[in-house]
């Protein structure tokens, strides 16, 4: 009996004793170890080109600072919202080479391109274009005068329209102001896209500035020649 409770006795301290030891050990490491750590923001999964990215596809993980790349995202707001220019693999860093915000140009046309809409592309001349003033970013309204069954009519097509380009700028603040420019391109309703071809088609196209300001719609009726020489 008394040898049963001396065996018991001896495991008890066995196990205290590698516990202290261990937890001793453990904190021993954790003062030796001076590597300094920082946190990184990475894919949480597999993510595709172009996918807007959310808090539920990243996340934070500690790495040592020297492993660290020096143009890795570390906090995750700075994430969140933008889009990847290249496919992401599981566990992979965010760096800010990977990222754009939703309405960069940087990477062309399309990106400037809003979802669910359409851009499309319109000749221009100095009289159509206000004198070659217009600039990416700016909005118009477009009129059109039409000849069908000897009527001579004008009227709004479309109204607040954004302008994305100017000839091959997207950029307003590289584009030289009064510049002559052969083609302007709109951004626009794709129900509105084949009213506008054909209108420029076989109509002559007016655009009119708007103050950025002014959101309002026009909604004036088409006016004819014969209404215009009675006035």
């Amino acid at each position: 009996m008394i040898n049963k409770k001396l065996l018991i006795i001896t495991l008890i301290v066995s196990i205290i004793t590698a516990t202290v030891a261990y937890l001793y050990l453990e904190d021993m490491k954790d003062k030796l170890d001076t590597t300094e750590y920082t946190e990184v923001v990475c894919s949480a999964i597999n993510i595709p080109q172009d996918t807007i990215l959310s808090k539920d596809l990243l996340i934070m993980k500690k790495i040592p600072v020297e492993y660290a790349h020096p143009d890795s995202t570390f906090k995750m707001d700075d994430a969140v919202g933008k889009l990847n220019k290249v496919p992401l693999t599981m566990g992979e860093a965010l760096l800010g080479t990977h990222l754009m915000d939703q309405e960069s140009t940087e990477e062309g046309l399309a990106y400037a391109v809003t979802p669910g809409m359409r851009a499309v592309t319109l000749g221009i001349n100095q009289v159509s274009s206000l004198n070659y003033l217009i600039l990416p970013g700016d909005r118009v309204d477009i009129i059109v005068t039409l000849d069908t069954n000897d009527i001579t009519q004008t009227s709004f097509i479309l109204e607040n329209i954004e302008v994305l380009a100017l000839g091959s700028q997207l950029a307003r603040d590289i584009l030289e102001q009064g510049k002559e420019q052969q083609t302007i391109t709109l951004q626009i309703n794709p129900t509105e896209a084949p009213k506008l071809v054909l209108a420029s088609e076989v109509g002559t196209i007016r655009m009119l500035l708007r103050s950025p300001r002014d959101e309002g719609r026009v909604g004036e009726r088409p006016i004819t020649l014969e209404e215009l020489v009675r006035r």
